[in-house]
């Protein structure tokens, strides 16, 4: 319930700390006693040396049944002032919407406290049961295990939506859920009809204003008679719109259709210029033809064309030739014709042909149109990271791979082009983060790398250029001899007369430069091998390798038994970067600013600056600029918070796929006798029957890195073994010691023990990964999904586990590392929130469940 606060405030623009120690604020505790009474006890108790202190106390208590007391809701309403109000909300609805927040707020609190009255209920009571004898998990009723399972995923059922929601489902299914009826007239005069899955996406760009009736379904649309569309706008009027030529704006048949009105114009031009080259893209015609044709050409096709009532627009038609070297070379009737004509290139499906400087030039103008972008990713960064690091990714990272597989990689075009988008994308990603410090190459190097390999996926595409463009070529190449083999203006003389062409000379230092990183452990296909066969996924392939190759170049330059070897080989294994690929669409699945910039950090090696802001721990530790020793500090219970909440969310995972499970259940009660008399070996987290069989599975987090300039041995010992490849030891170690200390006894008496151990930077063990495949094949598949998809459907629930895992271990490695630093801080005197940074306290560790940005939810 206090979390919720917290993200109550979260929601009022209110930074919030929890768990203060009062004397870090300057107030004198009361007492000993860690428990504290109802409301007026607690004014009783806290008010007067709080109000001496200056501070403002305002107890939030409620029934067990769900009624707060009224200090609670003059809070809440104080809070809905402070609640910015959408641009969208008019002023005049500022009450409405002030109201409709606290209605919002109150849902949250009386759902969040009737869940956790029915766990504190079951759980206490199976524990009573537990204490009297061993239990299995199969001798309590379902209901009465599922508890333990807070956050089972809601699956949505439609029937259940449109009775919340009918206007907003009946608007959906009516546009999208049914296939709309379109019509098409064949030469002959028949009419036939074809299905579109998408109706009408017109619709969508108008705004809230309107909203869809009805659309005309009428065969004679297709026949030159305007289809009609009607709307209705916010006063009742209705309105009428007539789509009088084309296609249906928006339908995902329209190119469909299109093609086919344009193909029989195609294939009448292509017979009446036999030797030339006729071709298409959507409404783009391209022609290679002698100049002393040009000009009957475009005639022709402006003829053929308007017969099917289809326009060439002339002024946007282009014509080059390699011999117009200047004005004078261009023919009279083509510069004559109303087509542009240029000595310098020619602008094909977006890439630029010809002369080396009209490409530079293209380029160029290519490069600095993508710099809008970057420029709104890293504003948004402000309000979301995680969604602005997506963009970066997915948005503004491939912008370039087109031209790359279209053009060769010369040293003096395309390359430098690379280069300066490269630059380009590591300024961006800079500027959002916004690090303190140096950049060091190592940074940029690991962050151009593939996210399997323990990067941040911004590739470099002077990393990829020459894999994209012989990629290009082993798809191509064959295809254009079968298909184009005895065509006039093909070279002739078999496959191997192909090779004279430019295009596949190109190839050739492309191919050698490949072939210099790679290697002779990859077998490289010839230029023969790309014309005589095709290439399957050779541009993905040749990627791989030429990542592994700079991801062995960077992990050589670290130095040896190091730190940064054994974090950056942490970071490339198994689910670790879940967090990096996951939509923030909820609670889930969603980092703040503050722990998003705590994540990049650590799995990059860049030091925290709220991690020193005292050079000692509470324990008398010291304390290094990574947090290192936050991680392994057992003061506290930052880690026990860490690990619980870890072990919450492998019931969740297990909830999902139908397994009911119990937590924290003592080992005596299960017949098995625990290792030690330790309290925290008593127990087992959690304990579950998976067809037939009894599982107990423990979750463990193990820190891989120690300050390389720590004068503690054992710490010199855990960088070297964690530095060697293939990295994961540290997990395996934490596997090792659990079964070393549970497997015998667990496995004498009929259970199956699965340690569940995770390195701090999110690489988990083997064990973890074949255990999360198990419960994948059990989840059900649900009928909407065919049998042949059930291994992508399996892979997907995978990933979505990963995800969810991963994101939930960066939180609390944030939280551990910040709360840490800020006991640290409170133990050396008084100190408000308002002395640490910004990110420190606002987007820190005391919100760990806020909201997704806006827009992104």
């Amino acid at each position: 319930m206090r979390n919720l606060f917290v993200r109550i405030l979260a929601e009022a623009d209110i930074p919030a700390n929890v768990e203060v120690p009062l004397h870090s604020l300057g107030i004198t505790p009361p007492d000993s006693d860690p428990n504290t009474p109802a409301e007026k006890d607690k004014i009783d108790k806290y008010g007067p040396a709080a109000r001496a202190a200056g501070f403002r106390f305002v107890p939030l208590a409620a029934e067990t049944f769900g009624r707060w007391r009224e200090k609670t809701l003059d809070f809440l309403k104080m809070l809905a002032k402070r609640k910015p109000r959408p641009a969208a909300i008019p002023a005049v609805e500022d009450g409405v919407f002030r109201e409709s927040a606290i209605n919002h707020w109150s849902q949250l609190l009386s759902m969040e406290l009737m869940k956790h009255n029915a766990f504190q209920m079951s759980s206490r009571a199976q524990r009573a049961a537990a204490a009297r004898g061993p239990r299995r998990a199969n001798a309590f009723p379902e209901d009465f295990i599922r508890p333990y399972s807070p956050h089972t995923s809601q699956r949505c059922d439609p029937r259940r939506a449109r009775r919340k929601w009918p206007s907003l489902t009946d608007f959906f299914w009516q546009f999208y859920g049914n296939a709309a009826e379109l019509w098409y007239r064949i030469e002959d005069g028949h009419v036939k009809t074809i299905l579109s899955q998408v109706r009408i996406s017109r619709a969508t760009l108008l705004g809230p204003s309107f909203s869809v009736l009805a659309s005309t379904r009428s065969p004679q649309a297709a026949g030159g008679v305007p289809r009609q569309l009607w709307y209705r706008m916010e006063d009742g009027r209705t309105e009428t719109i007539l789509s009088q030529e084309g296609t249906q704006q928006g339908d995902a048949a329209g190119p469909f259709l299109f093609c086919l009105g344009l193909y029989p114009a195609l294939v009448k031009l292509q017979e009446e210029f036999p030797d030339d080259f006729v071709g298409a893209f959507m409404d783009d015609i391209d022609g290679g033809l002698d100049e002393t044709r040009a000009t009957r050409y475009v005639d022709r096709a402006e003829q053929l064309l308007a017969e099917k009532k289809l326009k060439l627009w002339r002024d946007k038609s282009a014509a080059w030739s390699p011999r117009w070297q200047q004005d004078s070379d261009i023919p009279a009737d083509i510069a004559a014709s109303g087509v542009k004509c240029s000595t310098e290139g020619i602008t094909v499906l977006g890439c630029p042909l010809g002369a080396n400087p009209f490409i530079q030039r293209s380029l160029e103008k290519i490069t600095t149109g993508h710099q809008p972008l970057l420029e709104a990713i890293v504003t948004f960064a402000q309000m979301g990271l995680q969604g602005s690091g997506l963009l970066l990714r997915y948005c503004a990272s491939p912008r370039l791979n087109y031209w790359l597989r279209l053009l060769p990689p010369k040293s003096d075009v395309s390359l430098p082009a690379a280069e300066r988008h490269d630059a380009a994308i590591i300024t961006a990603f800079r500027r959002m983060f916004r690090f303190p410090g140096d950049f060091p190459d190592s940074v940029s190097a690991q962050v151009q790398l593939p996210i399997r390999l323990g990067g941040f996926g911004l590739v470099s595409a002077t990393t990829i250029a020459r894999a994209a463009f012989l990629g290009l070529i082993g798809v191509t190449a064959s295809d254009v001899f079968s298909r184009f083999r005895g065509a006039p203006w093909m070279p002739q003389g078999g496959p191997a007369a192909l090779l004279d062409l430019p295009w596949l000379q190109a190839a050739v230092p492309a191919l050698a430069a490949v072939s210099e990183v790679v290697g002779p452990s990859f077998s490289l296909p010839s230029l023969q091998d790309l014309v005589s066969r095709p290439q399957v996924r050779l541009q993905q392939r040749l990627t791989d390798q030429l990542h592994k190759f700079r991801f062995n170049e960077l992990f050589n330059s670290l130095p040896p038994d190091s730190r940064a070897r054994a974090r950056l080989l942490s970071c490339q294994g198994p689910l670790s970067s879940g967090w990096l690929s996951a939509i923030p669409s909820s609670d889930s699945k969603t980092l703040n600013n503050f722990q998003y910039r705590h994540a990049v950090a650590g799995c990059l090696g860049i030091a925290l600056p709220h991690a020193t802001v005292l050079q000692r721990c509470i324990c008398g530790g010291e304390v290094d600029k990574f947090g290192d020793h936050f991680y392994v500090c057992h003061t506290g219970r930052e880690r026990v918070t860490r690990h619980n909440n870890m072990r919450n969310l492998f019931v969740r995972i297990l909830a999902e796929a139908d397994v009911p499970c119990n937590v924290e259940v003592p080992l005596h009660s299960l017949g098995i006798t625990p290792p030690d008399d330790n309290p925290n070996n008593q127990r087992m987290d959690i304990y579950c029957v998976i067809d037939g069989s009894d599982y107990l599975l423990d979750v463990t987090i193990a820190h891989p890195c120690r300050p390389d300039d720590s004068p503690i041995p054992f710490h010199r010992t855990v960088n070297r073994r964690s530095a060697q490849l293939p990295g994961g030891k540290t997990a395996q170690l934490a596997v090792k010691d659990k079964i070393d200390k549970y497997g015998p006894t667990a496995q004498a008496a009929g259970f199956r023990f699965v340690p569940l151990a995770a390195e701090t930077f999110g690489r988990w063990a083997e064990k973890t990964m074949d255990f999360l495949k198990m419960l994948a094949k059990r989840k059900p598949r649900p009928t909407s999904i065919p049998t042949e998809e059930d291994a992508a459907f399996r892979e997907s629930i995978i990933n979505h586990w990963s995800q969810l895992l991963s994101v939930e271990l960066m939180k609390h490695n944030a939280f551990q590392v910040a709360s840490r630093a800020q006991r640290a801080a409170a133990a050396r005197g008084p100190r408000r929130p308002g002395a640490f940074p910004e990110d420190f306290v606002s987007r820190g560790p005391y919100r760990p469940h806020t909201s997704p940005a806006s827009g992104l939810g």
